[in-house]
């Protein structure tokens, strides 16, 4: 099992943070490996969606559903998908008015050994640059 942990102070509000990371509607503008996304339900405290990863010829998508606790975190539980296991955590934490601190916390395991080997470093690279892609997105959507 793959464990990513990642954590940022930056310039932005939790508020704006957490309004990025729920907009999964707009992943394919900005993050590279993200083929597309549909929602499939959405309530005041949930979304379930449907993420589509694509490297190279290979293409497998995945359905989440994340828990909302609005502007304070982001909790994603495996529906569906290629994955054994595949939990994550966003935390949004505002820090006075010198902007916030996020968090984030992945674990994954493919399903398929092989799956695993052809998918799994990359998979894994593309969470390591999760943070960075979010805060990269902040700069292009708050200034």
């Amino acid at each position: 099992m793959v464990k990513i942990a990642r954590s940022a102070y930056i310039h932005y509000s939790a508020k704006q943070m957490f309004d990025l990371v729920d907009d999964i509607e707009a992943y394919p503008e900005f993050l590279p490996w993200c083929q597309n996304t549909a929602v499939l339900e959405r309530t005041e405290s949930s979304v379930t969606a449907s993420i589509c990863i694509q490297k190279s010829q290979f293409n497998k998508s995945f359905v989440t559903t994340n828990t909302l606790k609005r502007y304070e975190n982001i909790t994603m539980t495996l529906v569906e998908g290629p994955f054994r296991q595949l939990d994550g955590n966003w935390y949004f934490k505002d820090l006075d008015d010198e902007g916030s601190k996020i968090t984030l916390n992945i674990e994954f395991e493919f399903k398929n050994r092989i799956l695993g080997m052809t998918l799994g470093s990359f998979f894994e690279k593309s969470c390591n640059t999760l943070m960075d892609a979010f805060i990269q997105r902040a700069a292009q959507v708050y200034e």
